[in-house]
């Protein structure tokens, strides 16, 4: 199957997962001309709370309570459909919303690119401790909507969870943003044996093929020389991407403005990282997919 639908992911919470994702997401639509679709499946909702200002998020909030609007948490549990009374047969009632694009997708931006985004929300922690079974369907949703995108990326919670094995259930490849300090490093072997399980347990069932796209240095401090050094000896061992984000405030601040770094003044020399990453990323899934 064709590279599509990429996890973004790192067992270590803290190394810049979902600026990247978001920026990422950005660049290719942008610079790529890619359909995008962006889905948040962290219960901390990192990246729609940098994608939407809060006074939106409020509105779209506002929306979901009413049940006019859902987010990724009714993919792992969809609203129950209402049918008509058995006593009142001719009494037409409201139905549920059906877990469909329509009604999952907040639009970003659109030009001849777009980037659309699946929000996420509080009420999946609760789904955490769900019954197993409901792992396969992210998988599933993704297989019916692949075709509209020509992208799609999976910003993951930095934790063990069922969103975790949802993400790599329903991935070709995943790509593993690491800051490039001894604590978070530490994370690199731990997504190993993660990875290593997952396939033991789900390889037969679900035929899984993921492939590691490689890795991307984040919040990288020049200045210092102990993360040289590590890029260094992590390069010699693993697959990395050449250029890497450096640590900011102006990233930060860009965040907290809800802005990408091409539109925040400050932070436009980093767009010009993001782009080099993204270039990076296109040609690897270029050659993936040949």
């Amino acid at each position: 199957m064709k590279v599509k639908t990429i996890s973004i992911i790192n067992m270590k919470g803290g190394v810049g997962k979902t600026v990247l994702a978001v920026n990422l997401a950005y660049a290719l639509a942008m610079e790529h001309k890619k359909k995008v679709l962006l889905i948040d499946i962290d219960p901390q909702f990192n990246a729609t709370q940098y994608l939407i200002p809060q006074e939106d998020y409020l509105k779209i909030n506002t929306e979901v309570e009413n049940k006019k609007r859902l987010t990724v948490a009714d993919i792992f549990d969809p609203p129950e459909q209402e049918r008509p009374s058995s006593v009142y047969p001719d009494c037409a009632q409201t139905n549920a919303l059906p877990v469909t694009l329509k009604n999952l997708v907040v639009p970003i931006w659109k030009n001849e690119g777009c980037l659309d985004l699946i929000p996420s929300s509080l009420s999946l922690i609760r789904l955490d401790y769900a019954k197993r079974g409901i792992e396969n369907r992210l998988r599933n949703f993704i297989r019916k909507v692949r075709d509209d995108y020509d992208l799609i990326l999976i910003d993951c919670p930095p934790t063990l969870s069922v969103f975790t094995l949802s993400a790599y259930l329903a991935s070709e490849a995943i790509l593993v943003p690491v800051r490039p300090d001894y604590l978070s490093t530490i994370g690199i072997p731990l997504l190993k044996r993660t990875i290593q399980e997952y396939n033991e347990d789900y390889q037969e069932i679900y035929d899984l093929d993921v492939k590691n796209i490689g890795i991307v240095f984040t919040m990288v401090d020049i200045r210092t020389k102990i993360m040289p050094e590590l890029i260094k000896d992590i390069s010699a061992k693993e697959n990395t991407f050449n250029d890497y984000l450096r640590q900011a405030i102006s990233i930060a601040e860009a965040v907290q403005q809800n802005k990408p770094f091409f539109l925040y003044e400050k932070a436009k020399d980093h767009w010009g990282e993001i782009l080099n990453i993204c270039t990076d990323l296109v040609k690897r899934l270029e050659a993936l997919n040949a």
